[in-house]
């Protein structure tokens, strides 16, 4: 018996496996009426008081190590934001973006 080919979709392991954060080339945020979540933490972090990191979890669903590394890793190394951390009186952190003068 012979085996007849099907027409295969080909899928390659680097679209299986591609990242929703931008590139460090092209620079470019999300679209505005995108509702991402790397768009929800920036719109968050835009607010003057900041955001707290179980503020910040609930509304992505993620956990403290998660939204600390994305934090560091694609806010302030890929995306070059400038992200304050201030503590409160409470004890509690607080996360903001601050605008570069």
């Amino acid at each position: 018996m012979r085996k007849t080919s099907s027409p295969k979709t080909s899928v390659s392991k680097k679209q299986l496996h591609k990242k929703s954060v931008p590139s460090p080339k092209t620079g470019k945020t999300p679209e505005p009426g995108k509702s991402t979540k790397q768009a929800k933490i920036i719109s968050l972090l835009k607010q003057s008081s900041g955001v707290s990191l179980p503020d910040l979890m609930k509304a992505t669903g993620w956990q403290a190590h998660s939204i600390r590394g994305f934090i560091s890793g694609t806010l302030k190394k890929r995306l070059s934001l400038n992200i304050i951390s201030d503590t409160t009186s409470t004890g509690l952190r607080r996360y903001r973006i601050s605008e570069v003068a």
